[in-house]
């Protein structure tokens, strides 16, 4: 599959820390719906229809992110790490699963931006 052959109807972000919980975001690009749930403000879970014109730059920011990541090798670590990112994408029959603890990146840090700026929310535990 090359760059421009990237496409995806959905995709799921997840941001989990060791004894600090989760924070899930679930996209579905079709219908421009976000849901949001955090396992620890349970007041904080929404589901959101927004404008396609507030999706597109997170599908850009997502699509970015998944060109950059998908070809790394896994890093082999020794330690705990205190946080793991999840992020996968799909369509149809195909599903593209990516996953780290590198939270410093530029990458990650402007798909978090972008979740942010949909969800008004801030996308950190």
């Amino acid at each position: 599959m090359s760059e421009k052959e990237l496409s995806f109807d959905w995709a799921s972000c997840e941001l989990s820390g060791y004894r600090k919980g989760f924070i899930n975001i679930k996209i579905d690009f079709t219908s421009n719906i976000l849901s949001w749930k955090d396992s620890n403000h349970w007041y904080n879970n929404f589901v959101r229809g927004l404008p396609k014109s507030q999706m597109q730059p997170l599908y850009n920011a997502i699509e970015s992110f998944v060109i950059e990541y998908r070809d790394k090798s896994v890093t082999e670590i020794d330690e705990p790490v205190p946080f793991v990112w999840l992020v996968q994408i799909g369509e149809k029959d195909q599903v593209i699963e990516l996953q780290g603890h590198d939270l410093d990146s530029d990458l990650w840090k402007n798909l978090v931006t972008e979740i942010e700026k949909v969800a008004q929310r801030e996308f950190e535990l």
